[in-house]
């Protein structure tokens, strides 16, 4: 593409100067002749102005950026098509680099690193607002100006939430670092592809590493579809709090994400206030809540556009240093996606971190403060700048976790009970749904997230010295929005383990004493199949495996009546289940057979006896005991996907992590590690214990149940160090987490041992189950125990 010279014209534009380059051409600092203003000119390369496809694209990206009034949307002046044959887009000029820029310094305070996703998560609700989806977040679409305000830019690739897409059938748009998984298999796209970005972004941010650093394209995008979000711990282990955030905002099911990215941005808002600001005494802060400018307050609230410079505004902390020195300061660069520097125009609102920390209005001015005498909350009452906050709070509220909750949370009373899903023995972290009843009890003392529990769960994940909520009790409004933010961001539509995500455990000696715990008791004895062996839960449903009769039996956790059982083959062995579909290993018949409503839908061939079966996001990962093997088994096919995978003799047990797919083999005394990226094996094979069998890992630590020493031992699930061996009672056979804790079925005792999932020690006394206890599930507010000798299942109350 040829360079145009300083002082050319162009559409009545004067060229100025080079300002960046990218793949869809030049920006140029020019200046609107008729006005006399320094605008960024950019210029689309004679090839893709060939392309009619392309046309209609980039006329798209005007259209769809133009219809957008919003501080953090970078201002277009005019786009068009030149005399001969070139199309332009004139917009704002600002100083200022793109965030790919300054990402590049390495990672970023965490305050910052919010600060400007903040802002992003503005702007993206604006365009959300209108019925758009942007499909290109990333850092190189994200322009900085003075005082670290933020624009998003390169409208490119949005387009209306109901518009037929543009792209040719089987043609991938949008950057495969930040893809979200619906978007890299062509499915429809809508705000939450946009939040999945986001949350890639916070990630690098905070990491200075993209969530997926792979060689290739298709490795990337392969990641998206099939890996587990990173921990943001693993890179920065002083800022454990945002794992969990990042872990939501990356969920694979646009359902379990946040629901917008205004509350991903409060959530983030709330977490780096929780770890720097105990006291939660800083003035609120952004516009994130506000679709529109007749939200905001008119007042000079320290924090709003109509506020104090950042120089006097406590709430806005100065940017720190970056690649060109103190943000703003850098010499005017200039404005193309995609480059590595990037300049913009200067705007006219006050370039203040109020005007631009977006979302944090939710997280930061949310609820009613105090209750007089009676109790009452002052919610509905608020009046000034703080009862706008107020309102959009409970609005986000409403619509992420219905009214109730939200009137509960501004009340400061007790939320409704909210079911928590399960990670089971065979289960990985999309194991199941939430079910319906009473949600993760805490190990701190607490017996449900209801209430002041929610305090006590947040407070054990921050470290922070927080109030609980009562009825009746005032507190100050910004303290009681940090805690909605923080069990927004802990709790709603995520498992139970989330709730203390941010924890750091401290790895003990082999722990024998007893730690305080609420009782955990068998309540119920419900009858099943003939020699039941796996169990599941999912979707307020709970699945037992009949060994002995040949058959997969469902209870009902409401009634504990069980269904017809439903033929499963010959020696049915472990159970998994997720998004409405049950999966068997059935060892008799060398297959795993997948069951939906009911029905027998399809088997697949493995290898010989499996053992146990494991879920991970898209595959069925299967260790066969007899031929030593795993084999992977696509879940959608269903068919197998590669060659087995050989690990030890006899492989036992298998758990999909966050890092690595979990193999136990009970004849070596070993566990192997598999890269699920690569199916390749990690390292080589770790000592345990004598016959290992059930696997599990948790978030600090990978846990295994040697049968034959009556121990469970505790490896680091990042390097495979054993930490410690834990004594239990005989036989372990299985494992499963929920409540705070880690659940061992000990076979030849007929009791579970409970233990606390972050010391390593045991809770209370052993739980008297039924005969030869096997597996062992959460879920639906119970722990379940398939009695072998029994044919019976218990339910535990924790």
């Amino acid at each position: 593409m040829e360079t145009l010279a300083p002082g050319q014209a162009l559409a009545g534009y004067r060229i100025e100067s080079v300002a960046g380059r990218g793949g869809m051409g030049i920006v140029y600092r020019a200046t609107q002749v008729a006005l006399g203003r320094p605008v960024a000119l950019k210029l689309l390369t004679a090839e893709l102005a060939a392309d009619e496809a392309f046309r209609q694209r980039f006329r798209r990206e005007w259209e769809t950026a133009a219809a957008i009034d919003h501080p953090n949307v970078i201002p277009l002046y005019e786009a068009g098509e030149s005399a001969d044959g070139q199309l332009f887009i004139a917009m704002r000029f600002v100083d200022g680099v793109d965030l790919a820029y300054l990402s590049a310094d390495g990672p970023m305070a965490a305050e910052r690193a919010v600060r400007l996703v903040a802002q992003i998560g503005a702007a993206l609700d604006a365009a959300h607002a209108r019925g758009l989806v942007h499909r290109d977040v990333k850092p190189a679409n994200v322009l900085v100006g003075a005082c670290d305000h933020v624009y998003l830019t390169d409208f490119g690739l949005s387009r209306e939430a109901t518009q037929t897409r543009l792209t040719r059938t089987g043609l991938f748009v949008g950057s495969t670092d930040y893809a979200a998984p619906e978007q890299v298999r062509g499915e429809a796209t809508d705000a939450r592809t946009d939040v999945y970005a986001l949350g890639c972004v916070l990630f690098q941010l905070l990491t200075a590493s993209v969530p997926f650093a792979r060689s290739g394209d298709m490795a990337k995008m392969y990641a998206h579809i099939t890996e587990p979000p990173p921990l943001v711990s693993d890179v920065r282990p002083d800022v454990p709090e945002f794992d969990a955030i990042v872990e939501r905002a990356m969920a694979k099911d646009p359902d379990d994400r946040f629901q917008s990215a205004g509350a991903l941005a409060a959530a983030a808002t709330a977490a780096v206030r929780g770890a720097s600001r105990p006291g939660w005494d800083t003035a609120p802060v952004g516009l994130a809540a506000f679709p529109s400018s007749a939200a905001r307050p008119q007042s000079s609230t320290p924090g709003w556009a109509t506020g104090p410079s950042p120089a006097t505004n406590p709430a806005v902390a100065p940017a720190p240093a970056g690649r060109n020195g103190p943000a703003g300061a850098s010499a005017p660069l200039a404005v193309i996606p995609g480059s590595r520097a990037a300049g913009f125009a200067a705007t006219s609102h006050p370039a203040t971190n109020g005007t631009a920390t977006a979302s944090a209005a939710a997280a930061s001015g949310a609820a009613a403060s105090g209750a007089g005498a009676n109790g009452a909350a002052a919610s509905g009452a608020a009046t000034g700048p703080q009862s706008e906050l107020v309102r959009a709070a409970q609005a986000q509220l409403e619509a992420e976790r219905g009214a109730s909750a939200a009137r509960a949370l501004a009340a400061g009373t007790a939320l409704p009970d909210e079911g928590a899903r399960h990670v089971a023995a065979g289960h990985d972290r999309a194991g199941g749904a939430a079910p319906t009843g009473p949600v993760a009890r805490v190990a701190a003392g607490e017996d449900s997230l209801s209430g002041p529990a929610v305090v006590s769960a947040v407070t054990s994940a921050r470290g922070a010295k927080w109030p609980r909520l009562a009825a009746g009790v005032a507190l100050p409004l910004v303290l009681v929005a940090g805690i909605v933010a923080a069990v927004l961001a802990a709790t709603s539509g995520t498992e139970e383990r989330r709730v203390a995500a941010a924890a750091t455990a401290t790895p003990t000696a082999t722990a024998t004493a007893t730690a305080t715990a609420a009782p955990a008791r068998a309540v119920e004895t419900i009858e099943v199949g003939r020699r039941p062996d796996g169990v599941a839960v999912s979707q307020g449903k709970v699945f037992v495996a009949n060994h002995g009769a040949g058959s997969l039996t469902t209870i009902d956790p409401e009634t504990n009546r069980t269904s017809d059982p439903i033929d499963a083959g010959t020696r049915p062995d472990h159970v998994v289940a997720g998004k409405g579909v049950t999966w068997v290993g059935v060892a008799g018949d060398d297959r795993v057979a997948r069951f939906e409503s009911g029905q027998r839908t399809a088997s697949v061939k493995v290898g010989d006896r499996p053992e146990a079966i494991a879920l991970g996001k898209q595959l069925l990962w299967v260790a066969n005991r007899n031929d030593g093997t795993v084999n992977r088994v696509d879940r959608a096919a269903p068919a197998l996907v590669g060659s087995p995978i050989g690990v030890g003799r006899e492989p036992a047990g298998i758990f999909v992590g966050r890092r690595f797919v979990w193999v136990t083999n009970a004849k070596d005394g070993t566990v192997n590690r598999i890269d699920p990226s690569t199916a390749q094996l990690v390292g080589d094979a770790i000592p345990t214990g004598k016959n290992p069998r059930g696997v599990i890992e948790t978030r600090n630590a990978t846990w295994i149940a040697n049968a034959d020493d009556g121990t469970v031992t505790r490896l680091d699930r990042k390097t495979g160090k054993p930490l410690d061996a834990i004594t239990v009672g005989r036989q372990p056979r299985e494992l499963a987490q929920g409540f705070g804790s880690v659940w061992v079925t000990n076979n030849q005792d007929n009791t579970v041992t409970r233990i606390d999932e972050q010391t390593g020690r045991i809770q209370g006394a052993p739980i008297p189950v039924g005969e030869h206890p096997l597996g062992i599930a959460t879920g639906a507010g119970s722990v379940w125990v398939a009695n072998h000798e029994s044919s019976t299942v218990t339910r535990i109350q924790p």
